[in-house]
């Protein structure tokens, strides 16, 4: 099953609605609110089932990793650093990465890394792919150090192709979210999730 990352923003009864993903068979959810300060991020995860805490990995805000027995930290390549993935060993560890070459060069073998855009995204306009099909599934190939997850305009209709590339898994954000209207659309959401395989 796809992971699932957040919406960006703050969305109405979003607690809820995650609660119900994690109800209905989401494994991980990636929690990134760039723009957040600490006490709404703190709000939102006081209100998430603590059986899910587990399950959910953590951008930005690692000092809610230990306060909440989060099970795993997201980092951006300009993030992290050798000393810094030291304070989360035991945790899921993944990173961003958006050229071939940036997962190639990467100096930490990490659980997983997503790679973008692979398809053009729904979340923020005009950032399209520059990938080529053909040479990303040979690089694929290759790659036996780290779990390549695509990320990026990920629909039910394109995530096979993704798996075709050789792809490990897919992330899923704004296909879902843009779905959801409050807490009476969280049926519709459960829906488009079970649309992702």
């Amino acid at each position: 099953m796809a992971i699932i990352i957040s919406s960006p923003k703050y969305l109405p009864n979003e607690a809820d609605a995650v609660n119900s993903l994690f109800e209905n068979g989401m494994n991980i959810f990636h929690l990134r609110k760039p723009n957040s300060n600490y006490f709404e991020l703190e709000e939102l995860l006081a209100k998430i089932n603590p059986d899910f805490y587990s399950r959910i990995t953590i951008h930005y805000y690692f000092k809610f990793v230990n306060k909440f027995n989060i099970g795993g930290v997201h980092f951006s390549l300009n993030s992290f650093t050798p000393k810094i993935i030291t304070q989360f060993i035991g945790k899921r560890i993944s990173v961003s990465c958006h050229t071939l070459d940036e997962i190639i060069n990467l100096r930490f073998n990490f659980d997983y890394v997503f790679l973008s855009p692979i398809f053009e995204s729904i979340s923020k306009k005009n950032y399209k792919s520059k990938f080529v099909f053909a040479e990303l599934k040979k690089s694929l190939a290759k790659e036996k150090q780290n779990k390549v997850i695509a990320l990026g305009g990920i629909t039910p209709q394109n995530q096979p192709q993704a798996k075709a590339i050789g792809f490990a898994e897919t992330a899923v954000l704004g296909y879902l979210w843009n779905k959801y209207k409050g807490k009476d659309s969280i049926p519709k959401l459960i829906e488009k999730f079970g649309e992702l395989k």
